[in-house]
């Protein structure tokens, strides 16, 4: 941990998207702390005086031409530089959207140049943390973390009336996990006339246009809890791979806080987070994902059963109930209260 040398109430998150993972890994922990009196700002490309002005220097792991030169000011001014790791970017998918930045010659090695020179570095999983600790023996795993004001505060109710709708919510970097469904998907909406599929459009949707399969266009922050809550089903298909070991269960979290019972691959992260058959399924194969979306369409009783378990379980990952790792990170001193409006 940090120690508290000097004064550290002002921070700034800088990252290259303000979106995605960013929302998590910057704008969730930093409003949590502007609430709490602290001084945050956010930007993509920090002015100059922005960095002389911060106590704390957040940036995360797409540090490149502008915001390298913007890390070097700041540990030249002896700010408390922090690198925030959500992503194993040494074992990207073609498919991904970050793969042409990485894969450039000596890329992982600026990668890990700037690990090194980070006074701390957090991450989101044990496994990204074992994967940063030969570069920096400042690790600290920070959860993604759920905004409540974002999300429902009651679980949806268990429809009675068709349709059920089955969804995924994923980003752009999960294109190949999706296409663990095709067989699956197809196979569903022969059978069950009663259920709609929805896919978020973040990435390619593998599957043969059909009348009851909803492609849903992308949406702002503030309106994916939305999106998420018109599931009755959440999916989260992920490949056995380097990369989405070292991925989050966000996906799992996102649908629990909603009371929706989520169907995950069983692989990490989800094996760690998900109990099968008390709040959520773990399946492996293709009959095992036709299996459990069959057993979830015809069971209401499980469907409610599950999403309850699960809410309990997403309502313990809530910024509020765990900024105070990230005041640790920082290592920040105490806030100076804002007058009330």
């Amino acid at each position: 941990m940090p120690e508290l040398g000097t004064e550290r109430r002002n921070i700034l998150f800088c990252s290259r998207s303000l979106w995605a993972s960013a929302w998590y890994r910057s704008h969730v922990p930093g409003m949590e702390l502007y609430k709490m009196g602290y001084e945050v700002v956010l930007r993509e490309e920090p002015a100059r005086e922005l960095v002389e002005g911060c106590d704390v220097f957040a940036t995360r792991y797409w540090v490149d031409g502008t915001l390298w030169q913007a890390f070097q000011y700041a540990k030249s001014l002896g700010k408390f530089c922090v690198l925030d790791v959500d992503d194993d970017v040494w074992a990207l998918h073609p498919d991904n959207p970050g793969y042409e930045h990485y894969s450039q010659p000596g890329a992982g090695d600026f990668a890990r140049e700037v690990a090194r020179a980070a006074d701390m570095v957090t991450v989101a999983t044990d496994y990204l943390a074992e994967l940063m600790r030969p570069f920096n023996k400042n690790v600290l795993v920070i959860r993604n973390m759920l905004p409540p004001e974002f999300w429902p505060t009651e679980a949806k109710p268990v429809v009675h009336e068709p349709p059920v709708v089955v969804g995924w919510a994923g980003s752009s970097s999960h294109g190949p996990d999706l296409r663990k469904l095709c067989g699956v998907v197809e196979t569903i909406l022969e059978y069950y006339p009663q259920v709609r599929f929805a896919f978020s459009q973040t990435c390619e949707i593998p599957f043969t246009p059909h009348e009851r399969i909803d492609i849903i266009p992308p949406t702002s922050v503030e309106e994916y809890p939305k999106m998420v809550q018109s599931f009755d089903v959440g999916l989260a298909p992920v490949l056995d791979s380097r990369f989405n070991r070292a991925k989050s269960d966000l996906k799992f979290v996102e649908y629990g806080i909603c009371g929706i019972p989520a169907i995950a691959s069983k692989v990490v992260p989800y094996e760690k987070s998900i109990r099968h058959g008390e709040n959520g399924l773990l399946v492996n194969s293709p009959a095992d994902w036709l299996k459990a979306i069959k057993r979830l369409i015809e069971d209401e009783e499980l469907r409610s059963r599950l999403g309850a378990a699960a809410r309990v379980t997403a309502e313990r990952r809530t910024i509020d109930r765990h900024i105070g790792k990230w005041i640790d990170a920082f290592g920040l001193d105490e806030p100076v209260r804002k007058p009330e409006v």
